[in-house]
């Protein structure tokens, strides 16, 4: 939206022609970011705080091929197979609509704890803005190029073949414990091996340096230690030494009214 805004008003002044340059530069570089986001089979991380807008989240990507504005090394085709592919795994997912045929608060289906206090099923169909191709003429490469196989599929990570069940997990994890034991029986063989050289240590003169420098550094952090908390007691003393001193002058004070008081009473009684 942004980038609309700056098309149709940049040539108001310099400062917004500046400004709208480096917006554009920075939406070629996400849209390079959000293409490599997605997995050949269409999911991706669900970052954010609204992710229940679901394919919605490639907004920027869906405007960068309306515009014609895709960085340089990605093709309009190789956008189409990945908004394709993010729009049907979020979409198609079961529970993704109620029996009315309204979406569902949800990621992936219906997940309603992901919701935030200010998603509503209106809300919701912010997911169109990943639809904004559809804007494009058929006779336009988005839709007329051949299809791509996607940058991933062309570096050689292809979607797995089956899918991984727990069973894999519990082997997987049995074959780890196994490796790291015959690792540990490996190193505690060679460590009580004679023939196994040791760690070096250093020399002897080499340990009492060390031995001597450590005893030296204890002795300096003490030393530190000590002036500061004398530095300290010596601020509390000063500071509320006055007070206690106004204390016992008034303490002496109220001793002297009540031992005159006492002579008073004294005196009167005798008479």
């Amino acid at each position: 939206m942004l980038a609309d805004v700056l098309a149709a008003c940049k040539d108001e002044s310099p400062a917004w022609q500046d400004f709208a340059a480096r917006a554009a530069f920075r939406a070629k570089r996400y849209a390079a970011v959000q293409e490599r986001l997605i997995a050949p089979d269409g999911s991706f991380p669900a970052v954010g705080r609204s992710i229940a807008y679901r394919c919605g989240a490639f907004h920027l990507l869906a405007q960068a091929a309306l515009r014609h504005a895709l960085p340089d090394g990605i093709s309009p085709a190789q956008v189409r197979g990945a908004l394709t592919a993010v729009s049907r795994r979020s979409l198609e997912a079961p529970g993704t609509f109620d029996a009315d045929g309204w979406l569902r608060i949800g990621f992936c289906g219906h997940q309603p704890g992901i919701g935030e206090t200010y998603i509503s099923t209106g809300s919701l169909y912010l997911c169109s803005v990943g639809l904004l191709p559809l804007g494009l003429p058929a006779s336009d490469d988005f839709w007329s190029a051949p299809r791509s196989r996607g940058r991933r599929r062309r570096r050689g990570v292809e979607r797995p073949s089956r899918s991984i069940t727990r069973s894999d997990c519990r082997t997987t994890k049995t074959r780890s414990h196994e490796d790291n034991t015959k690792k540990n029986i490996s190193s505690a063989t060679l460590r009580s091996d004679p023939r196994t050289p040791q760690r070096h240590r250093g020399t002897e003169p080499q340990r009492k340096r060390s031995r001597v420098k450590a005893a030296r550094s204890f002795a300096s952090c003490s030393v530190r230690v000590f002036c500061v908390f004398f530095l300290l007691l010596r601020v509390f003393v000063s500071s509320w030494s006055p007070f206690f001193f106004e204390a016992a002058h008034g303490r002496n004070q109220l001793s002297l009214s009540v031992m005159a008081a006492d002579g008073a009473f004294g005196s009167s009684t005798t008479l």
